[in-house]
């Protein structure tokens, strides 16, 4: 079966078995090109990742792809979604990537073809960044992300629940040998980690159907562990199907993915040909209508590979999806608000409030992140808002102090700037801290005379973003 390596090329002499079967290249125009030679090979890096995969999987067949241009093993957005849309333009079953970005912003081109792939049953496993810090594609809901076991070697993996999205574990340790017959061991790192999951995935796939098997299925054939509850962001709904039955006005112009449009009647969606798409679903307050939206998404999971639940539902309903990649709100609760204070970096980025009851305060963060990432800051957009994780927003559940949810939101992201939606009650327990490191942004007019605080008025047009980006720049620095 082949497996495409995203890296910095494969040196096919370093093979035991010689099963290269393509050997590309992202040119400078990030054009899928042929390499001929090994001038695109710029260390030994992907050619160990394909040597750890085929000693625990003789039968791999490879596809390089190098996204490098030099020997520093430097590459941008650019090159690694020119082979991630080849990827899936090819419908190539498994990917493995020891190479990422812990740029946020880079998730804006990288997500979207990476749900896409999800959603194809395509099987993306990839590295964690080395230095611990929340990395793109590894950290996505639905791509297998992988860390390596510090006393771990050899063939061995486990179920990791890192509360930045890491799925498994495993050992970076191998014995290898060179053409010559010398011996020696791979380093303690998370890119020699991942291999090993992807030999181990190689060996569960090359004996199904193609597409047969998802992530969360494999989780389970791997770990002995069913995935519920570990997908922390929906990373993986694109071009998706929505079915409102909730009665709520939804910001269609800010979802964070793509869809096909909005319906408000279930005979809309058992009319709807699913295959390739996501779904998003808004319950209504009949339980027997919400139960028959779910019976026939269940009927049809293999078509439709990523369902979101906007709003917290019992594990009993949604039980029998084992193909399909699921988030609900009680998902954000389980992995990443399980951590004490101690464990905490108290260092806090500067953080922007915008209190608003009716919505216009997520419209508004929606167009200053997307101003800040223009302007190259590591931008995150948080919210306790009703439905805010259907714009991209970080979900916070309702029992999460504010104080606590900006500390967590400093520890996982490290961004360079938080925007906070926030709603009118939840923003007094910060009032007294430094008001050096936030200011509050409001609607309409409030008698509080303090120096960060401003108001908005709406609507508002592009001139008053701009204004108020300019003073948040200015205060702050």
């Amino acid at each position: 079966m082949l497996i495409a390596i995203i890296d910095d090329g494969i040196d096919k002499s370093k093979l035991l078995y010689s099963n290269l079967k393509y050997n590309l290249y992202v040119d400078d125009r990030n054009d899928i090109r042929s390499c001929n030679s090994k001038s695109h090979i710029f260390t030994e890096h992907g050619s160990i990742c394909a040597r750890i995969i085929e000693t625990y999987a003789p039968q791999a067949e490879f596809i390089s792809i190098s996204v490098f241009y030099n020997s520093e093993l430097k590459t941008n957005r650019e090159r690694l979604c020119a082979a991630l849309n080849w990827c899936l333009e090819k419908r190539i079953q498994l990917v493995h990537m020891s190479v990422g970005t812990d740029l946020l912003q880079d998730s804006i081109m990288i997500r979207p073809i990476i749900a896409r792939m999800l959603m194809q049953g395509q099987i993306i496993v990839a590295a964690g960044n080395n230095k611990g810090s929340y990395t793109i594609p590894a950290c996505l809901g639905g791509v297998i992300g992988v860390i390596a076991e510090i006393e771990s070697r050899g063939f061995t993996f486990n179920s990791c629940h890192s509360d930045k999205g890491i799925l498994l574990s495993a050992s970076s340790r191998h014995r290898l040998s060179d053409s010559l017959g010398y011996v020696f061991e791979t380093d303690f790192s998370n890119s020699y980690a991942a291999p090993t999951v992807t030999a181990a995935i190689h060996n569960i796939l090359v004996n199904r159907d193609p597409y047969s098997v998802s992530t969360p299925s494999l989780y389970k054939e791997l770990t002995d562990k069913k995935l519920e509850g570990c997908f922390n962001r929906p990373d993986f709904i694109e071009d998706a199907f929505i079915l409102n039955l909730s009665g709520e006005r939804l910001l269609n112009n800010r979802f964070f993915f793509s869809y096909s449009g909005e319906y408000t009647t279930v005979e809309s969606l058992l009319n709807e040909d699913l295959s390739g798409k996501s779904i998003v679903f808004l319950p209504s307050m009949d339980k027997e209508e919400n139960k028959q939206v779910v019976d026939h998404v269940k009927i049809n999971q293999k078509q439709s590979k990523g369902f979101l639940y906007a709003g917290k539902v019992n594990n009993e309903l949604l039980s029998g999806m084992d193909d399909m990649l699921i988030w609900n709100e009680n998902s954000c609760g389980l992995l990443r608000w399980n951590r004490s204070d101690k464990n905490l970096k108290k260092n806090e980025c500067p953080t922007i409030f915008i209190i608003d009851d009716d919505g216009n305060g997520i419209d508004l963060g929606c167009s200053l992140q997307k101003l800040f990432q223009t302007e190259g800051y590591q931008c995150i957009c948080v919210s306790n808002q009703k439905y805010s994780y259907l714009y991209g927003f970080e979900y916070i559940p309702q029992n999460v102090l504010t104080t606590e949810a900006i500390l967590y939101v400093n520890d996982i992201y490290e961004p360079d700037l938080i925007i906070f939606c926030s709603m009118r009650q939840s923003i007094y327990e910060i009032i007294n801290k430094d008001e050096n490191n936030y200011i509050v942004v409001e609607f309409g007019i409030n008698n509080i005379e303090r120096k960060n605080y401003c108001n908005m008025v709406y609507p508002y047009c592009k001139r008053d973003i701009e204004k108020l980006y300019h003073h948040i720049t200015a205060y702050f620095s």
